[in-house]
């Protein structure tokens, strides 16, 4: 069973120096993504990541780095204020061998809250990077984090696919009331 803790706890068991793969878009586990910016120890973080739908006070950090792999308004947002971010061009198949070659020590995912039967729907997220969650929750060295919440839709996988992470298999549950990410039409 995994540890229940609140974003700034779950940000507390990160290392002053570390590396973070967030998933990207709706699945970007919201609270924490801003609870790194309430922290203001880190000697050298690594972020790992597309299309950010959240800012974080963290990106302003000087010993915060971010490489985006999907540039969205956030990502250029932080360009155009000349924060330290940068671009790892790759297409929707080639995010799970790149977050394979970071291997970031802590992943990151948001996610629907326990069923009955202990398993957490991805809810939207489209799971570019799952390869890389589960290497993270078999690996004793790395730390799965999953921030819960039920404003999050419970989604099913396609065949032998669940779409889910028992929690048996994360590290660390987030509890959170984000509410999914939501686009806005183009004006």
């Amino acid at each position: 069973m995994p540890t229940t803790v609140t974003p700034d706890e779950a940000v507390d068991r990160l290392r002053a120096i570390d590396t973070v793969g967030v998933s990207f878009a709706l699945g970007q586990p919201q609270a924490f993504i801003q609870a790194l910016g309430r922290r203001e120890d880190w000697a050298d973080l690594r972020l790992y990541g597309g299309l950010s739908v959240t800012p974080s006070e963290a990106y302003r950090h000087p010993n915060v780095h971010v490489m985006s792999a999907f540039w969205g308004p956030v990502e250029r947002g932080m360009r155009e204020k000349g924060l330290n971010i940068g671009f790892t061009p790759t297409d929707f198949r080639g995010v799970s061998p790149m977050m394979a070659a970071f291997a970031p020590r802590v992943m990151a995912i948001a996610a629907a809250p326990p069923d009955a039967d202990g398993w957490c729907s991805l809810s939207l997220y489209a799971g570019a990077a799952t390869s890389e969650l589960a290497r993270a929750a078999a690996d004793p060295e790395r730390l799965l984090v999953v921030e819960a919440s039920e404003h999050y839709p419970r989604t099913l996988g396609f065949g032998d696919y669940r779409h889910a992470i028992h929690v048996d298999d994360i590290d660390i549950l987030v509890e959170s009331d984000a509410r999914p990410f939501v686009f806005t039409e183009a004006a």
